[in-house]
């Protein structure tokens, strides 16, 4: 009421359609419009393939689906500012799947799908990319501090020092420090960061004390 544009999406039925319009003004005015024939033909292929982005099955990595209920002609994908990828689908395939690795940071995938009767579809995501944990290992008097940080945060610190394991978990923080006594004389040290999604970062080193 009151709009001097109105747009109205109508279903189409399979055959064949003959559509009246009329239109009332604020006045009262009626405007009536020739009748417009519209056909369907049911064996046209007007659906376009559908486009999924999950998390993938490897570490830092996500999954792209494609589906059609036709073939699907091609997939292409970039990232960012990135050449443009085209990864080959197997002839007749009404489904593809592609594992990528996630670009560290955050960056936009953009995937385009086709299938046989040209139904194009067109999907822009960002991904944000996962870093792996910072780690540094520094003497301090009698001591070696650890400390890992992580902007998704660490979940596991394991440590081979001088021949002595351990593992700490659920640390749950962005930020974690740990410390080692020093014994007298030279000292080994492996140290093993891990986030939240599993990536990992690792130190190897010895000092004299």
């Amino acid at each position: 009421t009151g709009k001097n544009k109105v747009q109205q999406e109508i279903p189409l039925p399979i055959g064949t359609n003959t559509l009246n319009i009329s239109v009332i003004d604020v006045n009262g005015k009626m405007t009536r419009y020739e009748p417009k024939q519209f056909v369907f033909d049911s064996s046209i292929d007007s659906n376009k393939p559908q486009i999924e982005i999950v998390k993938g099955s490897g570490i830092g990595t996500i999954k792209m689906i494609v589906t059609d209920d036709k073939a699907i002609k091609s997939v292409t994908y970039q990232w960012s500012e990135d050449d443009v990828m085209t990864p080959e689908v197997p002839e007749g395939a009404t489904s593809f799947e592609l594992e990528l690795a996630a670009k560290e940071g955050e960056r936009t995938l953009t995937i385009i799908a086709i299938d046989t009767s040209d139904n194009e579809e067109k999907v822009t995501k960002t991904i944000k990319g996962s870093k792996k944990p910072e780690l540094s290992v520094l003497k301090d008097g009698g001591y070696l501090i650890i400390n890992a940080t992580d902007d998704d945060k660490i979940s596991k610190l394991e440590y081979d020092f001088n021949g002595q394991t351990n593992v700490i978990e659920n640390i749950d923080q962005a930020q974690y420090e740990y410390r080692l006594e020093l014994v007298s004389g030279e000292n080994y040290v492996i140290v093993t960061a891990t986030d939240i999604d599993g990536l990992t970062t690792q130190y190897k080193g010895k000092c004299n004390f």
